[in-house]
């Protein structure tokens, strides 16, 4: 799930114009590259923040597939965290992700 995940969001990124969507799609880079990941981490980035919390978000998350996204991003060294900033932007993240679960944006 994980792979299609991050396929899904490379396809996403390349194939639409900047716009509000492509905006907030922007952060989810840091779920596709654990190295970016990890610097955002060790910088103590905004960005490493936010990303923790979505992380969080997905593993509690119902849908069989962000079950799944969560059990492997875990596996895959992927913390955790919980704060309730930007809330509204959260949840248009999460719709995101759980699009990009689906085979809309797979090639």
């Amino acid at each position: 799930m994980y792979n299609h995940f991050c396929r899904c969001y490379n396809n996403f990124i390349s194939i639409n114009e900047p716009s509000y969507r492509k905006d907030i799609a922007l952060i989810l880079e840091g779920l596709t590259d654990r190295q970016k990941f990890d610097d955002l981490i060790a910088k103590d980035d905004e960005r490493a923040k936010e990303l923790l919390h979505l992380i969080y978000l997905v593993s509690k998350h119902d849908h069989p597939r962000m079950k799944t996204l969560s059990y492997e991003l875990e596996g895959y060294g992927f913390g955790t965290g919980n704060s309730s900033e930007n809330l509204k932007q959260t949840d248009e993240q999460i719709k995101l992700i759980e699009l990009l679960l689906t085979t809309h944006y797979y090639s």
